[in-house]
């Protein structure tokens, strides 16, 4: 049992440096990119969260932006799947050192990565979309983050046959619905 604790939080503190890894390296080139033209539309993994801190705390000033299935706070998140996963009190356990190893090797503290502290500061416009079976992030933690955008001019769709990983790829129409929310329709 504590070598399997032991692979657990190992294998976690490996995925979290991968995406600490890719925000430096992989993100920050593509926020360049997206910020050379004033919108905002970063994705996966843990894009919403990366695009809604770019977008406030930038030099830039975006004229809006595209939020797809994105957590309000990452700590409920977290919790959640390591209780799904392995049950009730483990689940817990397993969260709370986690929680603790992060904080000790990284000092990062996943309760510390709360979108909507930051969305209560954000203006532009905001097209966000998210799944109604989303199992990962669920609908409402997405709709929680949607209400604290201080955004006035602002659209939540909810997808019923999305999912956190098809949310994309559904028959709705995203990509042309978020584009025109953003650029407007041409005659």
């Amino acid at each position: 049992m504590k070598k399997l604790l032991f692979v657990f939080l190992l294998l976690f503190l490996l995925f979290i440096s991968i995406i600490i890894y890719n925000q430096e390296n992989i993100m920050k080139p593509t926020t360049r990119v997206l910020q050379a033209y004033h919108y905002d539309w970063l994705e996966h993994p843990l894009g919403g969260a990366f695009a809604i801190s770019n977008v406030a705390h930038s030099k830039h000033k975006f004229k809006a932006m595209v939020v797809v299935a994105t957590f309000d706070r990452l700590d409920v998140v977290l919790k959640r799947k390591s209780v799904s996963i392995f049950g009730g009190l483990f689940g817990e356990l397993l969260y709370h050192g986690l929680e603790k190893s992060l904080a000790l090797f990284y000092g990062f503290h996943p309760s510390h990565a709360n979108s909507v502290k930051i969305a209560e500061t954000i203006t532009i416009p905001l097209y966000m979309v998210h799944g109604k079976k989303d199992e990962l992030i669920f609908y409402q933690q997405g709709k929680k983050l949607f209400d604290a955008f201080a955004s006035k001019e602002k659209v939540f769709y909810l997808d019923v046959e999305g999912d956190h990983h098809n949310i994309l790829v559904t028959g709705h129409e995203f990509y042309k619905e978020s584009g025109l929310f953003l650029l407007g329709e041409t005659e």
